[in-house]
């Protein structure tokens, strides 16, 4: 079953990294190449194929524990930006029709919870 986990973790890595690289590349934030979509697919072709080669370059290179550390380190650190940034942006006002709101309490909730457990994280390593 945890072989299961471990692949679907994989995949999923793929997928969200290689969707920021394409929409980083729209924002010019990355060179073009790493924007462009398959006519057939439609999906981020070039970025996806960079991402999964890095991912197997990694899963090669590093031990299980030390990816599964890195995974979680990296999904908090995104979770924090994620719900930071939806504290600025409910900071700024405005509102929109048709769009689900959440009081600001669920965002600072979640930044707070985010950087705890990177603190703990830290901590139990260096302790």
């Amino acid at each position: 079953m945890s072989l299961f986990a471990v692949v679907n973790g994989a995949l999923i890595q793929i997928i969200m990294a290689s969707r920021v690289c394409y929409g980083l590349s729209n924002q010019n934030w990355l060179p073009e190449f790493f924007g462009k979509v398959s006519t057939k697919t439609h999906t981020p072709i070039n970025a996806t194929v960079i991402i999964a080669i890095a991912i197997i370059v990694a899963a090669l290179w590093f031990p299980m524990v030390t990816l599964a550390n890195a995974t979680t380190d990296l999904l908090l650190v995104v979770f924090s930006l994620v719900n930071f940034s939806l504290i600025r942006i409910k900071q700024r006002g405005g509102s929109a029709e048709n769009i689900f709101e959440v009081p600001i309490a669920v965002p600072v909730t979640g930044l707070v919870t985010c950087v705890a457990f990177m603190l703990f994280q830290t901590a139990s390593l260096l302790f």
